[in-house]
């Protein structure tokens, strides 16, 4: 009941004070990332400044009625990709995987067997 009489907001005597939380490693990590927060925004403002402040000339343009010549015929041959293809013998997601035991290409890779562009499909 002795309690009751003192007034609002004062502690109690009677029950152990807690020592206030030491700094630690992490409360110094945390200073340090802050310090360099505000170096690398020192330096973003250093970069942006040096561009200059007008819109950069419009690059100039020829339109010509006649086109100059195109692009040179590609002849057949061997694909780009290789006999076993893009993604390889056990294909993209190798073989225990996310597409099963050949993995998500199938067995030649993703390209197939003949490579990208290769022989021509029956």
């Amino acid at each position: 009941m002795a309690d009751r009489t003192r007034p609002r907001g004062q502690a109690r005597t009677d029950s152990p004070t807690k020592a206030k939380p030491k700094a630690d490693a992490y409360v110094g990590i945390l200073a340090i990332s802050l310090a360099l927060q505000i170096v690398g925004a020192v330096f973003l403002y250093l970069d942006y400044s040096q561009y200059p402040d007008s819109k950069p000339p419009e690059p100039k343009t020829s339109l010509s009625a006649t086109p100059g010549p195109g692009p040179a015929p590609v002849a057949p041959g061997p694909g780009m990709g290789g006999a076993a293809g893009m993604g390889g013998a056990a294909g993209m997601a190798g073989a225990p995987g996310m597409g099963g035991a050949a993995g998500m290409g199938g067995a030649a890779g993703m390209a197939g067997a003949a490579g990208m562009m290769g022989a021509p499909k029956p």
